[in-house]
């Protein structure tokens, strides 16, 4: 395993790799979501959020995601890297899973939906941080 991946971690039986890569999807899917609402907030407030990354890097509200990606989003630069049409199926999957365990997910099922919605508008091939467009769409941003 070591020729696949630096940091290998034993999860638990048969599965569990599977059930690991699918909260690693749910942290990514709502974490883009929720930077997302933050550059809108930002826009609307008058802050530059271009600098938004700048100006939370290493505070508690700062992530990968926000320092990776929070800067493609307020420049409009969605470069595909991962499809929305991924994460929809990915997004089910954690449903799936959710239901069967009978694990409640409130904020993850209004994360799916955002990203159902964003392939329902056509944007099914493009990158996951369109989920910015959303935002853009309605006026928000």
């Amino acid at each position: 395993l070591a020729h696949l991946a630096a940091n290998v971690t034993r999860m638990g039986p048969l599965g569990a790799g599977q059930t690991t890569k699918l909260a690693n999807q749910v942290i990514v899917a709502c974490t883009m979501a929720i930077v997302s609402e933050a550059m809108a907030l930002a826009r609307g407030g008058g802050v530059d959020a271009t600098a938004l990354p700048r100006a939370l890097s290493g505070g508690r509200g700062d992530s990968t995601i926000l320092q990776q990606i929070g800067p493609g989003m307020a420049h409009g630069d969605y470069t595909v890297t991962s499809s929305v049409r991924s994460m929809v199926k990915d997004m089910k999957l954690v449903q799936r899973l959710a239901e069967r365990t009978d694990t409640p997910m409130p904020v993850t099922g209004i994360v799916a939906e955002l990203y159902r919605l964003l392939a329902y508008r056509g944007h099914a091939e493009e990158d996951v941080t369109t989920v910015h467009k959303l935002y853009a769409e309605s006026g928000l941003d």
